[in-house]
C-alpha cells in the first residue's frame, strides 16, 4: 500500500507538535513543583509568624485586668476608680509609669430594662509590679 508524501509530512509535523507538547508539559510540571515547594515554605513561615504573634498577644494580655461589675465611669474618673481598685483592693502598688493603657468599655445590656454594665480595662507596662 503506498501513502502520499504528504501523509509522512503531516505525520511528522504531528511528531515534532507532540514533541514541542511534551517539553512545554514538562516545563508546567517542574514549575507546579518549585510553586508546591514556596507554598510549603511560605505555609511554615506564616505558621511561625501566627504562633509568635499568638505569644506576643498572650505576654500582652499577662499585663492586663478587666474589672466588672464597677458603678458606671465616665473615662475621666476611670483613672482614679482603677488607681482606688489596683492599689486598695487588688494591694498592689500602681504609679503612673506602670500604668500603659486605663480605659472603660461598656458592655449593652442584654435586654431590655437592664442597664449597661462597664468594665474598667487596665494595661500595666510590666507585670513585675510591686506588692
Amino acid at each position: 500500500m503506498s501513502f502520499p508524501k504528504n501523509i509522512f509530512t503531516t505525520l511528522q509535523l504531528l511528531y515534532e507538535e507532540i514533541i514541542n507538547l511534551k517539553k512545554i508539559n514538562s516545563d508546567f510540571l517542574l514549575a507546579v513543583n518549585e510553586l508546591k515547594v514556596e507554598n510549603k515554605t511560605l505555609k511554615e513561615k506564616v505558621e511561625k509568624l501566627e504562633s509568635k504573634l499568638n505569644w506576643r498577644e498572650q505576654k500582652h494580655l499577662q499585663n492586663a485586668i478587666e474589672i466588672a461589675g464597677i458603678p458606671k465611669l465616665s473615662n475621666g474618673n476611670a483613672d482614679s476608680c482603677m488607681h482606688k481598685i489596683v492599689n486598695k483592693v487588688l494591694g498592689v502598688s500602681a504609679n503612673a509609669e506602670s500604668i500603659e493603657k486605663c480605659f472603660v468599655r461598656r458592655v449593652k445590656p442584654k435586654s431590655a430594662g437592664t442597664s449597661s454594665r462597664d468594665i474598667l480595662c487596665v494595661y500595666f507596662s510590666s507585670f513585675n509590679l510591686n506588692k
